[in-house]
C-alpha cells in the first residue's frame, strides 16, 4: 500500500504528517443501486423507442425492423402411392359434434387431480360408389328399348374431421395432470378428441340414411344422361354386397 509523505514548515523542528492513501478505495466510485423504479423506467424507455421505430418504418413503407422471419425448413412431400380412382361420390353431408371428456378422482378435489375438455368438432361424410365394381351384365337393354342397371350400394366413407373449423372450447387440468403431463411428448394432443369425433359422425351419417339419398341422386344423374340418349325407360337396382342381387329398385 503506497505512502504519501507530506512536509509542513514549521518554526522549529520540522514535523512530518504520514498520510495513508488507499489507491484502491480512491480510485473506486460508489456503484449505482438497482432499483424497481429505474428497471420500469428503462423498459418504457425501450418499449417507446421500439413503438416509435415501428411506426416509423410503416410510415415510411420498409416494414417493421423488428419483425421476425419465419423459414420453413421442412423436407419435400414424399409420394407414397398413386391410385385410380373410379368412385362416384353421389352424397356428401355435414356433421358438427361436441365432445365432452371428463376424468375424476374420487377422492381428490378436481383442482387437485382430474381433467376435463370440450372438444368441437366439424366434419364431413360421403356416400360414394364403386363403379369398379359394376359386373359385365350390369347394364341390360330389352328389345323393347328398356333399360335395367345394376348398381353397388353406396358406401359411407369414414369421417373426415375438419381441422380449420374444429377446436377445443375448454380445458382444465388439475395440478397431478399438470406435473404429470411435463413427463409426456404431447399433453395435450388432440388425436384421441378427432377419433371420438369421426366415431360420432359415422354414427349419425348411418342415422341420417345418408345412402339412400346418395341411391337416389345416382338414379336422378343417369336418368338424365341417359335420356338425352333417348333412352326414357330406365331401371336402376342397388345391390348389396352380402345379399345378392337387385335389394332395392330407385
Amino acid at each position: 500500500m503506497p505512502t504519501m509523505l507530506e512536509e509542513r514548515p514549521t518554526q522549529g523542528d520540522r514535523d512530518v504528517t504520514v498520510r495513508v492513501v488507499n489507491e484502491t478505495a480512491r480510485s473506486a466510485r460508489p456503484g449505482r443501486r438497482l432499483t424497481f423504479g429505474g428497471v420500469l423506467g428503462t423498459a418504457v424507455v425501450v418499449a417507446v423507442v421500439v413503438a416509435l421505430v415501428g411506426g416509423i418504418g410503416a410510415l415510411l413503407g420498409i416494414g417493421n425492423p423488428f419483425a421476425g422471419t419465419t423459414t420453413d425448413q421442412s423436407p419435400r412431400v414424399l409420394l407414397k402411392e398413386l391410385r385410380n380412382l373410379s368412385d362416384f361420390r353421389a352424397a356428401e353431408a355435414t356433421f358438427q359434434s361436441r365432445v365432452e371428456l371428463e376424468t375424476d378422482v374420487p377422492i381428490l378435489p378436481s383442482f387437485i387431480a382430474g381433467s376435463k375438455v370440450d372438444f368441437d368438432a366439424i366434419g364431413t361424410v360421403a356416400a360414394t360408389l364403386d363403379f369398379s365394381r359394376l359386373a359385365t351384365d350390369a347394364v341390360q337393354v330389352a328389345d323393347d328399348g328398356a333399360v335395367t342397371i345394376s348398381l353397388p350400394s353406396p358406401v359411407l366413407e369414414p369421417a373426415v374431421v375438419d381441422p380449420k373449423r374444429s377446436r377445443v372450447v375448454n380445458r382444465d387440468r388439475g395440478l397431478v395432470n399438470r406435473i404429470g403431463d411435463l413427463f409426456e411428448d404431447s399433453p395435450t394432443s388432440e388425436r384421441d378428441l378427432y377419433l371420438r369425433a369421426a366415431r360420432k359422425m359415422d354414427k349419425a351419417a348411418v342415422e341420417s340414411k345418408l345412402a339412400v339419398r346418395a341411391e337416389r341422386n345416382t338414379a336422378a344423374m343417369l336418368r338424365g344422361f341417359l335420356g338425352r340418349l333417348g333412352l326414357d325407360r330406365v331401371t336402376i337396382t342397388f345391390v348389396e354386397p352380402t345379399t345378392g342381387p337387385s335389394l332395392r329398385a330407385a
